[in-house]
């Protein structure tokens, strides 16, 4: 918090990663947000607020995607922040493809002009650059498959589009997940999935601006 001559000017944010095995702490630059210096108009407040919290932990193609051990505890400890910040929190583990979407439409269903929102993923995904895969437990990719990848994972552009379709006053968008060089096979499909989905992420952004 960042005092000036009429209170509250500015709030400094820094994100801390840490490892338990280790005991090592990686901190990233500070952020500074500025914010009004009087009283904050009444519209700027959310009527509501609400979070999805999805953790993928038990994939049933290990040799592509292990089991995760630490997803549940890092979503329990979110959803314990959350709700000391009065957010209203959907909590899923394990979801299929089918259900990942629906528990992001029933997320949306919630969301409108006055809303404070927040998505959080921990599992594995696929992809490199801006492109990222979200990997539900069922995933499974197959060199001789000609699925897209859009009907085997989720990709982020989905998710964000659907949240910005709602104009949330404040919408925030997590993804924890690690994302490994994918294989050459994997990259050819992403080639193919990319104008589109860029395309999505655009429009997305765009409405988002």
């Amino acid at each position: 918090m960042v005092e000036g001559g009429e209170g509250v000017t500015a709030w400094q944010y820094v994100c801390r990663a840490y490892c338990p095995s280790s005991g090592e702490s990686i901190y990233s630059e500070i952020v500074h947000i500025r914010v009004a210096k009087a009283t904050t108009n009444e519209c700027s407040f959310p009527k509501f607020k609400i979070a999805l919290v999805i953790c993928e932990e038990k994939y049933q193609k290990v040799s592509q995607f292990p089991n995760l051990k630490a997803t549940r505890n890092d979503g329990e400890a979110l959803i314990k922040a959350l709700q000391e910040l009065q957010f209203q929190v959907f909590a899923f583990t394990n979801l299929t493809l089918d259900q990942i979407r629906n528990a992001v439409d029933l997320f949306a269903s919630f969301i409108d002009e006055e809303t404070y929102c927040l998505f959080y993923y921990n599992g594995h995904a696929v992809g490199h650059s801006e492109d990222i895969y979200l990997a539900p437990v069922e995933s499974f990719l197959d060199e001789h498959d000609p699925t897209p990848l859009c009907q085997i994972l989720l990709h982020h552009a989905h998710v964000e589009s659907v949240i910005a379709d709602k104009n949330p006053l404040l919408g925030v968008v997590i993804y924890d997940s690690c994302r490994d060089d994918p294989k050459e096979f994997v990259k050819r499909k992403l080639e193919l999935s990319r104008s589109e989905e860029r395309r999505v992420g655009k429009e997305c952004r765009s409405r988002w601006s």
